[in-house]
């Protein structure tokens, strides 16, 4: 009996102290003292934000009776074009697309950059401060990508911008643009400008003409099968509540910021400076307004009210609030709860809705994918490149003059400096060897000179047969290494050096412009995995080679051959 009664006391205490969500319809109080408006505080206990978009997506508006569905309490959205003309269906002029940002489910769906925003984190904790949204593409784990926006589209030839099934209309990329379609977290299809909309599952990478460029220069430009994954990061102004933010679940951007740390900061202009030019924003106007508040006793507080941003913020303050922001306001003002249906009526449909919901136990932010450094610092390899760089100079492939500056171009002469540094490394015979072995000695190598180089090194690469001068009897040493140039320059080595294995050579869709001269040598180095074509099918015979990627080719010929 005694064991018994021990049991039920266990069991009694661990109900005790075990936390408990909070019934829908408990912690949920209504109250007033903002501007003559109405607040409704909420106990979070167990509870978490999210945010509900038009029936379709992040350019449509709905009644709000549609999107508070289940919720504990709820109030409007951040600001979007209400005032589109017609059915709205023309992205982006004239739909009801929404201005800020947007994260639902971890997942940033609409805009980015800098914002006051108000923020649930997975376990219900609310936060609000200004923050920089900022969304990174993580190429084939090779290349981070900064995203300019996020169902945007941007003039600025440099912009990269994702576009998700969240955009329900059509949208135009860019001329000179290229669009890449990401399913299942893979390239599935590259294209160029036009019209596209976003087939539902997938997201849009779209780069203009610029970022085109500039990812071709570094060889990191997405290609069919590459893996692109997207980090979502917040820069809170509190760098303190960094960890919080690391954790969000759901956010919505506001208007001017009310609150921070317990201080009206309406007129600051860290916080404010965009909306000091707005009528509607102006601190000294006063209409009907909506705002949410973190509470002191840790309570979300959302409320309505008619009058100054400097009244609400100072009337909040004196309420407890130690952190509060602004949303849309004038006929987008609502509030709602369970109990007691709209306290306000929304005077329009809206585009968003913040609403207060039950937290899903257990619930946890999904991994974001690592982020890859990118030393930016000349002197160091790419990341993409430094793990074979690494293994290439711990092979002896590399001279240790070439050591830095490795996004250069390779001249002809330091392409030579690595082929009679890789023969040894790779046969066990020097490259002197290898010439008296062909009876290159004597008178017969002192011929093989250049008018404007005496270099060693370009002088027995030549003997070797692996390099030419050109007819005016130049070598041209401080010249650029064309592609072409490097893949006959490699045939010539790897066939001097031993054998090597081949498969199929690789087509590419700019062959005609291949000299033919050299289509023999692309053939070859691309059939044994020496050298490979570019982004887009393309070989680019008569593009630039960098000083990595030639370290990157000499370490696959290593590899390649088979002394004889």
């Amino acid at each position: 009996m005694k064991r018994l009664l021990s049991i039920a006391l266990i069991l009694a205490l661990a109900l005790t102290l075990a936390p408990v969500a909070l019934a829908a319809d408990s912690g949920v109080t209504v109250g007033s003292g903002v501007a003559g408006g109405t607040v409704v505080y909420v106990d979070m206990t167990g509870r978490t934000g999210d945010v509900v978009v038009g029936a379709g997506g992040v350019v449509s508006d709905s009644p709000a009776s549609s999107m508070v569905t289940g919720s504990i309490a709820a109030i409007n959205g951040g600001f979007f074009n209400s005032y589109y003309s017609g059915g709205g269906t023309s992205f982006p002029d004239n739909c009801p697309i929404i201005y800020g940002a947007i994260t639902k489910n971890g997942e940033v769906i609409n805009a980015g950059g800098a914002n006051n925003a108000i923020a649930f984190t997975y376990d219900g904790k609310v936060l609000i401060d200004r923050v920089n949204v900022q969304v990174t593409a993580v190429v084939s784990g090779k290349a981070n990508v900064s995203i300019y926006g996020v169902n945007k589209i941007y003039d600025d030839a440099s912009s990269v911008t994702v576009m998700t099934d969240d955009l329900t209309l059509p949208f135009t990329a860019p001329a000179g643009s290229q669009v890449f379609t990401i399913q299942n977290d893979k390239v599935t299809a590259v294209a160029g400008p036009g019209t596209y909309t976003v087939p539902a599952g997938s997201k849009l990478l779209v780069y203009n003409s610029a970022a085109i460029a500039n990812a071709n220069t570094w060889e990191i430009l997405p290609a069919v099968g590459d893996t692109v994954q997207f980090a979502y990061n917040y820069a809170p102004t509190r760098t303190a509540d960094q960890a919080d933010w690391d954790n969000v679940k759901t956010l919505v951007s506001g208007g001017r910021m009310l609150v921070q740390n317990s201080v009206n900061v309406t007129a600051n202009t860290a916080y404010n400076a965009e909306f000091d030019s707005d009528p509607k924003q102006s601190n000294s106007g006063s209409a009907l307004r909506s705002f949410a508040a973190v509470m002191g006793d840790g309570r979300l507080l959302l409320g309505t009210a008619s009058g100054s941003f400097p009244q609400i913020a100072n009337d909040l303050i004196a309420l407890g609030a130690v952190n509060a922001v602004s949303l849309d306001g004038g006929a987008s003002s609502m509030l709602y709860t369970g109990n007691n249906g709209f306290l306000t009526s929304a005077g329009r449909e809206l585009a968003s809705v913040l609403t207060i919901v039950p937290q899903n136990p257990g619930e946890v932010k999904p991994d974001n994918p690592d982020i890859p450094v990118i030393d930016s610092s000349p002197n160091n390899p790419s990341s993409w490149a430094a793990a074979d760089v690494e293994q290439a100079k711990s092979l002896g492939l590399l001279p240790a003059w070439l050591l830095n500056n490795y996004r250069n171009p390779i001249t002809r002469e330091e392409f030579c400096d690595l082929i009679i540094q890789l023969i040894p490394a790779r046969t066990g015979k020097t490259a002197d060897q290898f010439r008296g072995e062909l009876g290159i000695v004597g008178s017969a190598f002192d011929s093989v000179t250049f008018s404007d180089t005496s270099k060693y090194s370009i002088r027995l690469a030549a003997a070797l047969g692996i390099v030419t001068g050109y007819d005016d009897g130049t070598f041209r040493p401080t010249a650029s290494l064309t592609r072409e140039q490097a893949a006959t320059m490699l045939q010539r080595t790897a066939e001097l050096m031993g054998t090597v294995s081949r498969s199929t050579a690789q087509s590419f869709s700019d062959s005609g412009s291949i000299g033919g001269w050299a289509r023999e040598a692309v053939d070859f180095v691309t059939s044994c995995g020496i050298m490979n074509g570019k982004d887009g099918g393309r070989f680019d015979p008569k593009g630039t080679y960098t000083r990595e990627q030639a370290f990157i080719t000499m370490l696959n010929t290593y590899n390649a051959v088979t002394p004889g």
